[in-house]
């Protein structure tokens, strides 16, 4: 009978860790969101939607690899700790180089390594890059990603993520500048009064 007092004390701790923990994880990204520095990255053509993933899309960024002017990234191992510097060109992001060692100065990701590749000149640092998924409501999310497929070239479609002390977050997907979600509701109000 002693026992029930210490296993309920032990599940409200762990539920209350649990909270807590969870908080912890939506103060971060509120705060990258407000106080962190966007970049626009570009959006290569997304494959079909798989159906059972929901209410995201599935993002294939552009330029999530680090070049290198040399072999530098030889020695690299997998799933070694590394920062990537943010750059821009022609007013996209980029990765522009790397550091063993937290940078000082700049906009910079924390992240680790998948593997170093020498292919054909071209040196590049193959790195996690955990900004797949673009989150949205489940019903609409499909219909986004048919208007990112069909609206889809080199300038048309970006993700902005903003960066903050080594992490980042997805603020929003855009197709000609306009969100994503302000062009779902607009397509749907069209179909509505089609329908009438």
């Amino acid at each position: 009978m002693k026992k029930q007092p210490l296993i309920l004390l032990l599940l409200i701790l762990a539920a209350g860790f649990q909270f807590v923990v969870s908080l912890s994880i939506i103060y971060t990204q509120e705060k990258i969101l407000k106080q962190g520095i966007p970049y626009r990255f570009l959006i290569r053509p997304i494959d079909p939607a798989d159906p059972f993933q929901g209410r995201y899309l599935s993002l294939g960024i552009e330029n999530d690899h680090i070049p290198c002017a040399d072999e530098s990234g030889k020695n690299l191992e997998k799933n070694q700790t590394i920062y990537a510097i943010l750059g821009t060109a022609n007013g996209f992001a980029c990765f522009s180089a790397w550091s063993l060692e937290k940078p000082d100065h700049g906009d910079y990701f924390k992240t680790r390594v998948i593997e170093y590749e020498d292919i054909e000149d071209q040196k590049i640092i193959n790195i996690k890059f955990p900004f797949k998924r673009f989150y949205m409501e489940e019903n609409k999310a499909p219909r986004a990603e048919r208007l990112v497929r069909t609206n889809q070239d080199s300038t048309k479609c970006w993700v902005t993520i903003r960066f903050l002390d080594g992490k980042g977050a997805i603020e929003n997907l855009f197709i000609n500048g306009t969100p994503v979600q302000e062009l779902v509701r607009k397509k749907d109000k069209d179909n509505q009064k089609e329908l009438k």
